[in-house]
């Protein structure tokens, strides 16, 4: 189960693409792509298979709450149509990636500005391009400890200038 949600999130990450969406409060256009040390949003491209065709706005991440002492949580993956207009995107319901998780932090490889070298950060906000490849560091509850799991994905997509 572990393996095959690893699986589909390597999937959605490696064709995240680069996309701008419109800010109300200013009318500007802004890369959609809002990296936080527990959570991520971005668009990529769907397989048509579980969900719809074409472009689709993600976002993984805590089901209610990040674990507590002892209780475990849920990742989710939230999905919607892509639009560049945010009032007109609709999430669907959450889909559960991942049981049973004590520990989740992702960081980001890329560099923020044009002059700058590449290297990892904890965040990616506000940035005008994407980072170059993302790494996910997930925790388990097992029934004798607990069971990690990396993942190191390049987002292909990402133009590189």
């Amino acid at each position: 189960e572990i393996d095959a949600a690893a699986t589909q999130l390597r999937g959605l990450l490696a064709k995240a693409m680069p996309v701008k969406t419109i800010d109300e409060a200013d009318r500007t256009a802004r890369l959609l792509f809002e990296g936080r040390t527990d959570s991520v949003v971005f668009v990529t491209l769907s397989e048509a298979t579980a969900f719809p065709g074409g472009p689709m706005c993600v976002r993984l991440s805590w089901q209610d709450r990040p674990p507590l002492p002892e209780h475990p949580a849920a990742l989710v993956l939230r999905t919607a149509v892509f639009r560049a207009n945010p009032s007109l995107v609709f999430e669907s319901d959450p889909v559960i990636l991942f049981r049973n998780v004590v520990g989740f932090s992702l960081r980001y490889f890329g560099a923020p500005a044009q002059d700058q070298p590449p290297q990892w950060h904890s965040e990616w906000l506000g940035r005008e391009r994407m980072p170059l490849a993302m790494l996910v560091q997930v925790e388990f509850a097992a029934a004798r400890g607990r069971r990690g799991l990396v993942l190191q994905t390049a987002l292909r997509l990402a133009p590189t200038d």
